[in-house]
């Protein structure tokens, strides 16, 4: 599972997000995107109706849940009910964070990628992924996770 803040806005983690589930094999992974953000839907500029990257994102995903609008509980328990094996924070301490909800351990691996490129300094991600040059080999044991190096570039596009 994926979630993030800024599914719905056009950023960068919105703009390169449907980026990294084309990479799935889909026949081995079951996608679940899960927005903490209200921002959904077509955008209108200048009265004409545009696609965002987040239909982009709605269409890719196999399980879409909006969550903005759930307490920590409830949000909690929605995503626990999907059973995840993996879940991927796209935003890490970015404004609009949920690292609430990761705090919480919903599912046995969690990753930080994307839209926070350093380490959380938290116990509650097991893993960020990056690459040799975001992460110079002198710099890894200042980070809590582990690292999930990527052989050419974390930046998806």
């Amino acid at each position: 599972g994926y979630i993030s803040t800024e599914f719905g806005a056009l950023g960068p983690v919105s703009n390169l997000f449907p980026g990294v589930i084309g990479f799935h094999n889909r026949s081995q992974f079951i996608i679940f995107t899960y927005a903490t953000n209200s921002n959904v839907g077509p955008q209108i500029v200048e009265n004409e109706i545009i696609d965002t990257p987040w239909q982009l994102i709605i269409n890719s995903s196999d399980y879409f849940r909006e969550i903005s609008n759930y307490n920590i509980q409830d949000t909690a328990n929605i995503i626990l009910k999907d059973n995840l094996d993996i879940l991927i924070d796209l935003i890490g301490y970015a404004p609009g964070t949920r690292s609430d909800l990761m705090s919480l351990r919903l599912a046995p691996i969690q990753f930080s990628y994307l839209g926070w490129p350093a380490t959380t300094a938290s116990n509650y991600y097991d893993y960020v992924i990056t690459d040799q040059i975001l992460t110079p080999k002198q710099f890894e044991n200042q980070f809590t996770e582990n690292l999930f190096i990527l052989p050419n570039s974390w930046l998806i596009n």
